[in-house]
Protein backbone atom coordinates (compact mmCIF):
# COMPACT_ATOMS: atom_id res chain seq x y z
CA UNK A 1 0.00 0.00 0.00
CA UNK A 2 1.40 3.40 -0.74
CA UNK A 3 0.31 6.10 1.25
CA UNK A 4 -1.46 5.98 4.40
CA UNK A 5 -5.03 5.09 4.59
CA UNK A 6 -6.72 8.34 6.46
CA UNK A 7 -10.11 8.20 5.70
CA UNK A 8 -12.72 5.28 5.86
CA UNK A 9 -16.52 4.36 6.33
CA UNK A 10 -17.86 3.96 9.73
CA UNK A 11 -20.74 1.21 9.80
CA UNK A 12 -23.42 3.64 7.84
CA UNK A 13 -20.65 4.50 5.28
CA UNK A 14 -20.33 8.18 6.39
CA UNK A 15 -16.73 8.83 5.04
CA UNK A 16 -14.75 9.51 8.64
CA UNK A 17 -11.12 10.88 9.50
CA UNK A 18 -9.28 8.15 11.53
CA UNK A 19 -8.55 10.67 14.62
CA UNK A 20 -12.46 11.26 15.02
CA UNK A 21 -12.98 6.93 15.78
CA UNK A 22 -12.00 5.01 18.55
CA UNK A 23 -8.95 3.25 18.70
CA UNK A 24 -8.65 -0.49 16.77
CA UNK A 25 -11.45 -2.01 16.44
CA UNK A 26 -13.46 -0.01 18.19
CA UNK A 27 -13.92 2.17 15.43
CA UNK A 28 -16.03 -0.48 13.21
CA UNK A 29 -14.82 1.05 10.12
CA UNK A 30 -14.23 -0.70 6.79
CA UNK A 31 -11.97 -0.03 3.49
CA UNK A 32 -13.83 1.83 1.21
CA UNK A 33 -12.02 0.59 -1.74
CA UNK A 34 -12.25 -3.17 -0.85
CA UNK A 35 -14.85 -2.58 2.24
CA UNK A 36 -12.92 -5.07 4.82
CA UNK A 37 -13.04 -4.60 8.20
CA UNK A 38 -10.59 -1.62 9.47
CA UNK A 39 -8.43 -1.08 12.43
CA UNK A 40 -7.68 2.54 13.51
CA UNK A 41 -4.30 2.96 14.20
CA UNK A 42 -3.46 5.88 16.81
CA UNK A 43 0.02 5.06 17.66
CA UNK A 44 3.30 7.85 18.87
CA UNK A 45 5.91 6.41 16.20
CA UNK A 46 3.48 6.64 12.93
CA UNK A 47 0.79 9.06 11.78
CA UNK A 48 -2.36 7.97 12.42
CA UNK A 49 -3.87 5.78 10.03
CA UNK A 50 -6.69 3.02 9.62
CA UNK A 51 -5.09 -0.70 8.51
CA UNK A 52 -6.80 -3.51 7.15
CA UNK A 53 -7.72 -6.25 9.77
CA UNK A 54 -6.12 -10.12 9.28
CA UNK A 55 -3.48 -8.57 7.20
CA UNK A 56 -5.88 -8.08 4.42
CA UNK A 57 -4.51 -7.26 0.71
CA UNK A 58 -6.07 -3.83 -0.37
CA UNK A 59 -3.95 -1.62 -2.38
CA UNK A 60 -6.14 1.36 -0.94
CA UNK A 61 -5.03 4.93 -0.06
CA UNK A 62 -5.65 8.63 0.15
CA UNK A 63 -4.95 8.69 -3.59
CA UNK A 64 -7.47 5.42 -4.61
CA UNK A 65 -10.03 6.96 -2.18
CA UNK A 66 -10.30 10.40 -3.39
CA UNK A 67 -10.81 8.80 -6.73
CA UNK A 68 -13.63 6.06 -6.01
CA UNK A 69 -15.42 8.70 -4.26
CA UNK A 70 -15.15 11.69 -7.29
CA UNK A 71 -16.78 8.80 -9.94
CA UNK A 72 -19.61 7.97 -7.26
CA UNK A 73 -20.51 11.80 -6.81
CA UNK A 74 -20.43 11.72 -10.77
CA UNK A 75 -22.49 8.95 -11.33
CA UNK A 76 -24.84 10.34 -8.27
CA UNK A 77 -25.45 13.27 -9.78
CA UNK A 78 -25.03 12.98 -13.25
CA UNK A 79 -23.95 16.50 -13.88
CA UNK A 80 -20.95 18.32 -14.76
CA UNK A 81 -19.20 21.66 -14.92
CA UNK A 82 -17.38 22.00 -17.93
CA UNK A 83 -14.45 24.69 -18.70
CA UNK A 84 -15.21 28.03 -20.47
CA UNK A 85 -15.26 27.94 -24.52
CA UNK A 86 -14.62 29.87 -27.16
CA UNK A 87 -18.12 28.71 -28.88
CA UNK A 88 -16.92 25.49 -30.73
CA UNK A 89 -16.96 23.24 -27.61
CA UNK A 90 -19.40 22.60 -24.87
CA UNK A 91 -19.26 24.45 -21.46
CA UNK A 92 -20.97 25.59 -18.23
CA UNK A 93 -22.89 22.72 -16.30
CA UNK A 94 -24.16 20.09 -18.76
CA UNK A 95 -26.19 17.06 -17.93
CA UNK A 96 -25.17 13.49 -18.86
CA UNK A 97 -27.37 10.78 -19.59
CA UNK A 98 -25.88 6.57 -19.60
CA UNK A 99 -23.33 7.59 -16.98
CA UNK A 100 -20.68 4.87 -16.40
CA UNK A 101 -17.60 4.05 -14.53
CA UNK A 102 -14.86 2.23 -15.81
CA UNK A 103 -16.58 0.74 -19.13
CA UNK A 104 -14.54 -0.87 -21.58
CA UNK A 105 -14.93 0.66 -24.33
CA UNK A 106 -14.73 -1.78 -27.86
CA UNK A 107 -14.30 0.62 -30.53
CA UNK A 108 -11.82 2.75 -29.21
CA UNK A 109 -10.18 0.17 -26.22
CA UNK A 110 -9.63 2.35 -23.32
CA UNK A 111 -11.24 2.66 -20.47
CA UNK A 112 -12.42 6.23 -19.14
CA UNK A 113 -12.96 6.54 -15.29
CA UNK A 114 -16.54 8.21 -16.07
CA UNK A 115 -18.22 7.95 -19.63
CA UNK A 116 -21.40 9.62 -20.40
CA UNK A 117 -23.56 11.13 -23.01
CA UNK A 118 -24.57 15.23 -23.53
CA UNK A 119 -27.63 17.01 -24.42
CA UNK A 120 -25.98 17.17 -27.98
CA UNK A 121 -25.36 13.29 -28.02
CA UNK A 122 -21.41 13.96 -27.67
CA UNK A 123 -19.74 11.42 -26.09
CA UNK A 124 -17.71 12.78 -23.23
CA UNK A 125 -14.99 11.00 -21.26
CA UNK A 126 -13.95 11.81 -17.91
CA UNK A 127 -10.35 11.63 -16.20
CA UNK A 128 -9.66 11.75 -12.19
CA UNK A 129 -6.11 11.73 -11.63
CA UNK A 130 -4.36 12.70 -7.94
CA UNK A 131 -0.93 12.60 -8.40
CA UNK A 132 -0.52 10.76 -12.30
CA UNK A 133 -2.22 12.06 -15.21
CA UNK A 134 -3.37 9.86 -18.12
CA UNK A 135 -0.70 7.40 -19.38
CA UNK A 136 0.90 7.89 -22.51
CA UNK A 137 -1.01 5.04 -24.26
CA UNK A 138 -4.18 6.20 -22.87
CA UNK A 139 -3.74 9.78 -24.35
CA UNK A 140 -2.08 8.84 -27.42
CA UNK A 141 -5.79 7.34 -28.06
CA UNK A 142 -7.84 9.99 -27.24
CA UNK A 143 -5.76 12.37 -29.38
CA UNK A 144 -6.18 9.80 -32.42
CA UNK A 145 -9.50 9.55 -32.00
CA UNK A 146 -10.31 13.26 -31.31
CA UNK A 147 -12.20 12.33 -28.47
CA UNK A 148 -14.00 14.89 -25.98
CA UNK A 149 -12.09 13.98 -22.26
CA UNK A 150 -11.94 16.38 -19.57
CA UNK A 151 -8.63 15.55 -17.12
CA UNK A 152 -9.99 16.56 -13.65
CA UNK A 153 -7.03 17.37 -10.70
CA UNK A 154 -8.06 16.22 -7.35
CA UNK A 155 -4.91 16.70 -5.46
CA UNK A 156 -6.14 20.23 -3.92
CA UNK A 157 -9.55 18.58 -3.15
CA UNK A 158 -10.99 17.31 0.48
CA UNK A 159 -11.83 13.91 1.38
CA UNK A 160 -15.68 14.51 1.50
CA UNK A 161 -18.82 13.63 -0.99
CA UNK A 162 -20.27 17.24 -0.38
CA UNK A 163 -16.78 19.16 -1.22
CA UNK A 164 -16.30 17.05 -4.09
CA UNK A 165 -19.77 17.49 -5.17
CA UNK A 166 -19.14 21.19 -5.29
CA UNK A 167 -16.18 21.13 -6.83
CA UNK A 168 -17.63 18.86 -9.57
CA UNK A 169 -20.82 20.54 -10.44
CA UNK A 170 -19.76 24.36 -9.92
CA UNK A 171 -16.25 25.24 -10.02
CA UNK A 172 -14.01 25.00 -13.42
CA UNK A 173 -10.92 25.17 -11.61
CA UNK A 174 -8.83 22.32 -12.28
CA UNK A 175 -9.84 20.41 -15.27
CA UNK A 176 -8.75 20.82 -18.72
CA UNK A 177 -9.63 19.08 -22.53
CA UNK A 178 -7.08 16.58 -23.21
CA UNK A 179 -7.27 17.43 -26.99
CA UNK A 180 -7.29 21.11 -27.74
CA UNK A 181 -10.27 22.65 -28.57
CA UNK A 182 -9.58 23.70 -32.25
CA UNK A 183 -8.21 20.10 -33.50
CA UNK A 184 -11.43 18.38 -31.97
CA UNK A 185 -13.94 20.83 -33.75
CA UNK A 186 -12.18 20.87 -37.29
CA UNK A 187 -11.98 16.61 -37.07
CA UNK A 188 -15.80 16.71 -36.18
CA UNK A 189 -16.30 19.25 -39.61
CA UNK A 190 -14.77 16.68 -41.24
CA UNK A 191 -16.11 13.63 -40.06
CA UNK A 192 -19.97 14.84 -39.88
CA UNK A 193 -19.42 16.20 -43.91
CA UNK A 194 -18.68 12.94 -44.84
CA UNK A 195 -21.32 11.28 -43.14
CA UNK A 196 -24.15 13.34 -44.30
CA UNK A 197 -23.04 11.96 -47.62
CA UNK A 198 -21.60 15.54 -48.80
CA UNK A 199 -25.19 17.63 -48.77
CA UNK A 200 -25.38 19.42 -45.85
CA UNK A 201 -29.02 19.09 -45.57
CA UNK A 202 -28.60 15.74 -44.53
CA UNK A 203 -26.26 17.01 -41.71
CA UNK A 204 -28.56 20.02 -40.07
CA UNK A 205 -31.58 17.24 -40.81
CA UNK A 206 -29.30 14.58 -38.59
CA UNK A 207 -28.76 17.46 -35.52
CA UNK A 208 -32.41 18.03 -36.11
CA UNK A 209 -33.25 14.88 -35.67
CA UNK A 210 -30.95 14.78 -32.22
CA UNK A 211 -32.66 17.87 -30.78
CA UNK A 212 -36.35 16.57 -31.16
CA UNK A 213 -35.33 13.25 -29.32
CA UNK A 214 -32.86 15.39 -26.64
CA UNK A 215 -36.27 17.44 -26.08
CA UNK A 216 -38.50 15.48 -26.50
CA UNK A 217 -38.49 11.74 -28.09
CA UNK A 218 -39.10 10.34 -31.73
CA UNK A 219 -41.98 7.94 -32.49
CA UNK A 220 -41.72 5.21 -35.17
CA UNK A 221 -44.64 4.70 -37.76
CA UNK A 222 -43.46 1.66 -39.52
CA UNK A 223 -46.56 0.75 -41.66
CA UNK A 224 -46.28 2.78 -44.82
CA UNK A 225 -42.82 0.22 -45.40
CA UNK A 226 -44.49 -2.73 -44.24
CA UNK A 227 -48.62 -2.29 -45.09
CA UNK A 228 -47.78 -5.11 -47.49
CA UNK A 229 -46.56 -7.25 -45.44
CA UNK A 230 -47.79 -7.13 -41.48
CA UNK A 231 -51.48 -6.69 -41.11
CA UNK A 232 -51.47 -6.23 -37.66
CA UNK A 233 -50.10 -2.76 -37.90
CA UNK A 234 -53.01 -0.37 -37.69
CA UNK A 235 -52.17 2.69 -40.36
CA UNK A 236 -52.15 5.26 -37.69
CA UNK A 237 -49.35 3.06 -35.33
CA UNK A 238 -46.77 5.23 -33.13
CA UNK A 239 -44.08 3.89 -31.50
CA UNK A 240 -42.87 6.03 -28.70
CA UNK A 241 -38.67 5.33 -28.35
CA UNK A 242 -37.99 7.29 -24.96
CA UNK A 243 -41.26 5.55 -23.42
CA UNK A 244 -39.94 1.94 -24.35
CA UNK A 245 -36.57 2.74 -23.11
CA UNK A 246 -34.51 3.89 -25.38
CA UNK A 247 -31.83 6.95 -24.84
CA UNK A 248 -29.05 8.53 -26.56
CA UNK A 249 -25.66 5.90 -26.98
CA UNK A 250 -23.73 8.22 -29.79
CA UNK A 251 -23.68 10.31 -32.43
CA UNK A 252 -21.80 9.82 -35.41
CA UNK A 253 -21.37 6.03 -34.89
CA UNK A 254 -18.78 4.89 -37.52
CA UNK A 255 -16.67 1.21 -37.52
CA UNK A 256 -15.21 -0.40 -40.25
CA UNK A 257 -18.22 -2.28 -41.60
CA UNK A 258 -20.96 0.38 -40.48
CA UNK A 259 -22.38 3.70 -39.46
CA UNK A 260 -24.98 5.81 -38.72
CA UNK A 261 -26.02 9.20 -37.80
CA UNK A 262 -27.52 8.77 -34.25
CA UNK A 263 -27.20 5.22 -32.19
CA UNK A 264 -29.88 4.40 -29.56
CA UNK A 265 -29.86 2.29 -26.76
CA UNK A 266 -31.84 0.36 -24.63
CA UNK A 267 -30.59 -1.86 -21.62
CA UNK A 268 -32.71 -5.10 -21.13
CA UNK A 269 -33.59 -6.67 -17.50
CA UNK A 270 -30.88 -9.47 -18.52
CA UNK A 271 -28.66 -6.78 -18.92
CA UNK A 272 -28.36 -7.52 -22.90
CA UNK A 273 -28.83 -4.13 -25.20
CA UNK A 274 -31.02 -3.49 -28.03
CA UNK A 275 -29.92 -0.80 -30.85
CA UNK A 276 -31.73 1.43 -33.10
CA UNK A 277 -29.50 3.20 -36.02
CA UNK A 278 -30.77 5.94 -37.50
CA UNK A 279 -29.36 8.16 -40.57
CA UNK A 280 -30.16 10.42 -42.83
CA UNK A 281 -28.88 9.74 -46.54
CA UNK A 282 -28.69 10.51 -49.89
CA UNK A 283 -29.62 7.18 -51.42
CA UNK A 284 -30.63 3.63 -50.25
CA UNK A 285 -28.29 1.29 -49.11
CA UNK A 286 -26.13 -0.82 -51.99
CA UNK A 287 -27.63 -4.74 -52.33
CA UNK A 288 -26.22 -7.04 -49.14
CA UNK A 289 -24.14 -4.25 -47.10
CA UNK A 290 -23.11 -5.43 -43.96
CA UNK A 291 -25.12 -4.12 -40.88
CA UNK A 292 -25.18 -5.29 -37.20
CA UNK A 293 -27.68 -8.31 -37.46
CA UNK A 294 -30.12 -7.86 -34.28
CA UNK A 295 -29.65 -3.55 -34.54
CA UNK A 296 -33.23 -1.66 -36.08
CA UNK A 297 -31.95 0.35 -38.73
CA UNK A 298 -34.08 3.14 -39.74
CA UNK A 299 -32.52 5.16 -42.70
CA UNK A 300 -34.26 8.39 -43.72
CA UNK A 301 -33.80 9.46 -47.86
CA UNK A 302 -35.63 12.88 -48.29
CA UNK A 303 -36.57 13.27 -52.17
CA UNK A 304 -34.13 15.69 -54.39
CA UNK A 305 -34.97 19.63 -53.86
CA UNK A 306 -35.95 19.17 -50.25
CA UNK A 307 -34.83 21.68 -47.74
CA UNK A 308 -34.36 22.03 -44.15
CA UNK A 309 -38.21 23.56 -43.74
CA UNK A 310 -39.82 20.67 -45.61
CA UNK A 311 -38.10 18.42 -42.96
CA UNK A 312 -39.17 20.78 -39.95
CA UNK A 313 -42.89 20.50 -40.99
CA UNK A 314 -42.18 17.00 -41.62
CA UNK A 315 -41.41 16.42 -38.28
CA UNK A 316 -43.18 18.73 -36.29
CA UNK A 317 -44.53 16.02 -34.42
CA UNK A 318 -41.21 14.30 -34.08
CA UNK A 319 -42.97 11.26 -36.06
CA UNK A 320 -40.29 9.02 -38.54
CA UNK A 321 -42.83 8.56 -41.30
CA UNK A 322 -42.63 7.66 -44.96
CA UNK A 323 -43.89 10.70 -47.28
CA UNK A 324 -44.45 11.55 -50.75
CA UNK A 325 -41.20 13.46 -50.30
CA UNK A 326 -39.43 11.24 -48.08
CA UNK A 327 -38.80 7.54 -48.08
CA UNK A 328 -38.22 5.66 -44.51
CA UNK A 329 -36.71 2.32 -44.96
CA UNK A 330 -36.50 -0.09 -41.95
CA UNK A 331 -33.69 -3.23 -41.52
CA UNK A 332 -34.53 -5.85 -39.28
CA UNK A 333 -37.99 -4.16 -38.07
CA UNK A 334 -39.30 -7.62 -37.80
CA UNK A 335 -36.52 -8.57 -35.83
CA UNK A 336 -36.97 -6.00 -33.61
CA UNK A 337 -40.78 -5.76 -33.36
CA UNK A 338 -40.58 -9.48 -32.40
CA UNK A 339 -37.93 -9.01 -29.05
CA UNK A 340 -40.03 -5.40 -27.89
CA UNK A 341 -43.51 -6.36 -28.62
CA UNK A 342 -44.34 -2.58 -28.02
CA UNK A 343 -47.77 -1.45 -27.73
CA UNK A 344 -48.69 1.48 -30.38
CA UNK A 345 -50.34 4.23 -29.66
CA UNK A 346 -52.78 5.73 -31.84
CA UNK A 347 -51.49 8.94 -33.91
CA UNK A 348 -53.71 11.82 -33.24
Amino acid sequence: MGALLAYAWDENKVLVHVKDVPKGALCRCVCPICEQPLYARKGEKRAYHFSHAYNHDCKGSDESLIHKIAKEVLLEVGRIMLPPSSGKFPSGLVKLHQVEAEKWDEHYHIKPDVVGIMENAELLLIEFYYSHKVGKKKRRLIIENNLKCLEIDLAFQVFDKASLFDFITNSTDDREWIVPEETVQKTETEDISHISSRNPVYGQANDLLRQIFAENTLYLHPYLEYQDNYSMFDSDALYDLKELGYDFHKAHYNNRRFKCDILLSKKHEDGKKSFIAISVKGRRRTEGFKYPKNWLIIDIIPKRGSTLDDIKERWAKAVIVKTPAMNVIYTNFDKWYRRERPLPKVFA
